[in-house]
């Protein structure tokens, strides 16, 4: 019996909905529930009961692209979607309301996340952990515009966290320690921005290919993801991790599947 109540349950027009050729594009586990997310839709799978429910971006106005999700300690639901037409592109940030059961779309008290007419920002085509994270200090970290921003949804209020002149950030990792960690599009380096908020560091990453990279809009030229574990490890999928429990920071480097070189004799 136990195992019949964890089937899914959906009725016809959640089975037109959810297509079988798209492949989902993130995931968020919580205690009692699992969100998954479509580029159009999310899916709301109750544990307990083994109930879905299924909710389309693609009717917003505009119409939007899910690029992250991220699930916070508090159990609060945030998506990252993209907004891309011919003139425009831009990020929105929704939350999840259960009261409602619904997303709302979030407008800070400043309107600072508001988009202008017009605006061609840059947002990652795919979030994969890398636009939303949760700060120490309970708030929203994320990627708008090129920048790092914070949102503190108490006092519904935005504010840039930290940005460079002509150049985007592209992936961010939170620190128990109080520091972020982020990488920069066309940039072979790990930045870490200090607690105090006003100081960065910045490691090479050392033993990077120097043969051509197949995947380089994901990789070099898009940016690089970023996940710091348990023992402190800030791993770059595809190449190594920095051990950040050292003091020096040290780099270790992982040979990477051939799938990632072109012209693997290159390869030291």
């Amino acid at each position: 019996m136990l195992f019949r109540s964890m089937v899914p349950k959906l009725n016809l027009l959640q089975q037109m909905q959810i297509s079988t050729d798209e492949n989902p594009v993130d995931l968020s586990v919580s205690e009692k529930t699992v969100w998954i997310a479509y580029s159009k839709l999310m899916v709301q799978y109750d544990v307990l009961t083994g109930q879905l429910n299924v909710y389309s971006f693609d009717k917003q106005n505009p119409p939007i692209q899910i690029v992250d999700i991220l699930t916070t300690k508090d159990n609060s639901l945030w998506v990252a979607g993209k907004y891309s037409s011919k003139n425009q592109q831009y990020l929105l940030l929704f939350q999840y309301n259960q009261e409602e059961n619904d997303f709302k779309l979030i407008d800070d008290v400043d309107h600072l996340l508001n988009s202008k007419n017009g605006d061609r920002d840059y947002v990652p085509s795919f979030g994969r952990n890398r636009i939303l994270k949760e700060s120490t200090d309970g708030n929203l970290l994320f990627l708008l515009r090129g920048d790092l921003y914070s949102f503190d949804p108490l006092q519904n209020k935005a504010e840039i966290v930290y940005s460079i002149t002509n150049r985007n950030v592209s992936a961010i990792e939170t620190d128990p320690r109080g520091m972020i960690w982020f990488t920069v599009v066309n940039d072979d380096r790990v930045w870490m921005l200090e607690p105090e908020g006003n100081q960065t560091k910045k490691v090479e990453l050392q033993g990077l290919l120097p043969g051509i990279i197949e995947r380089g809009g994901e990789y070099f030229g898009g940016g690089y993801t970023l996940y710091l574990d348990s023992q402190k490890r800030l791993w770059v999928p595809g190449w190594g991790f920095l051990d950040t429990s050292a003091q020096d920071f040290s780099w270790n480097f992982l040979s990477p599947s051939p799938l990632f070189v072109k012209d693997r004799k290159s390869v030291v």
